[in-house]
């Protein structure tokens, strides 16, 4: 078997408009599809898809968490971005440019 990309990471959400708010308010994602009467929205980033789904009891959230790793063009205006705007996300925890995760650390770049 070869596998040749991922087609797309999902993540499920409690609360789709919320969801939405963020991936789009914040990230800056634009929605490339929605399905399911709203329930399932996709977001393209570069080549492939990222998806947040409210379907019901099949798939929730649970306390091990979904991660999807962005890579960005410039890192510390990101992380100055993200703090101005997601003072009430997941990513609040984040300070000068660090990002510290029970898996890594990803330091701030240096000259």
């Amino acid at each position: 078997m070869r596998i040749n990309t991922i087609a797309f990471a999902g993540i499920p959400v409690t609360d789709i408009e919320r969801a939405c708010d963020f991936h789009e308010g914040v990230l800056g994602l634009k929605v490339a599809e929605e399905m399911m009467d709203g329930k399932w929205i996709e977001y393209a980033v570069g080549d492939h898809t990222l998806a947040i789904a409210n379907v019901g009891d099949q798939w929730r959230p649970s306390d091990q968490r979904t991660t999807a790793a962005l890579e960005v063009e410039n890192f510390e205006p990101t992380i100055q971005t993200l703090q101005i705007k997601s003072s009430d996300s997941p990513l609040s925890h984040l300070q000068r440019g660090v990002v510290t995760w029970p898996w890594c650390r990803i330091p701030r770049e240096t000259s």
